[in-house]
């Protein structure tokens, strides 16, 4: 009966220490997770734990349309605005503190005799803030024109509109920015745009990123435009091969 006991005894023991160890290291993990969260860091599962669910839609077979290049009374490439406005607005994440904008004014030109646009005739500014219609601050940019000139008979030159750039510094990550670009003097600014710069830290990131390359100006490529839109992507990483700018049914539509 005493041998009983002792083993009873020595089993409630053990199960003290078990169950104290347990403590401990729930303890240990919860304070490891507390310094994680302390830190910002959040884990990302990696892909070979997928596959996982899709954060998008399947491509609807029935928007494939053929790959000729669009024609240019297309509605996307009509001109909306007079040469002095600005024209396809683009912008590039440059860091959570910092985006460029960009766009062109005037009209690229084809033929055997062209004559390029002086990039000094129109200013390169943006105004922008952090409210709608309330544009306290103004960054200016630099302004350029490119031509591609050919020596050989039967050959269309080309030179294009004035491309200008604007990088904005200093910025706020992960906030709403309200802006218009193009040149006050002139009276010649776009209608206000916005964009949200992007988060800082390991621990934040886009919910969705779209890729694209070689896009062209085909009914294909509208079509997958069309379908990105769709799924509403927070980023969008432009990998290269956006148009060809000379030749082949050029339209100075790619220039930035």
């Amino acid at each position: 009966l005493l041998l009983l006991l002792l083993l009873v005894l020595f089993s409630m023991g053990l199960g003290m220490v078990g169950a104290t160890g347990e403590r401990r290291m729930a303890s240990e993990g919860e304070g490891e997770q507390g310094r994680r969260l302390l830190h910002g860091w959040r884990r990302i599962p990696t892909t070979l734990e997928g596959p996982f669910k899709p954060k998008t839609r399947r491509f609807n077979p029935s928007l494939r349309r053929g790959s000729d290049d669009l024609p240019m009374d297309h509605p996307r490439l009509a001109k909306r605005v007079p040469s002095v406005f600005p024209e396809q607005i683009a912008l590039a994440i440059s860091s959570p503190t910092s985006m460029w904008v960009s766009w062109v004014t005037g009209d690229a030109q084809i033929g055997s005799g062209v004559t390029p646009l002086d990039p000094s005739s129109v200013a390169s500014e943006v105004w922008y803030g952090t409210e709608s219609g309330q544009y306290r601050f103004c960054q200016r940019g630099t302004a350029t024109v490119y031509s591609q000139l050919y020596p050989f008979e039967g050959l269309l030159n080309y030179t294009s509109a004035i491309i200008h750039h604007v990088r904005l510094q200093g910025l706020e990550p992960r906030k709403r920015y309200y802006y218009k670009c193009g040149d006050s003097a002139l009276l010649a600014l776009s209608e206000e745009h916005v964009f949200e710069t992007s988060p800082s830290g390991v621990s934040i990131h886009p919910y969705r990123i779209a890729v694209i390359g070689d896009l062209g100006l085909t009914s294909n490529s509208t079509a997958t435009i069309d379908h990105l839109a769709e799924n509403n992507p927070s980023m969008i990483l432009m990998v290269g091969d956006l148009s060809y700018a000379n030749q082949y049914r050029t339209t100075g539509l790619w220039n930035p």
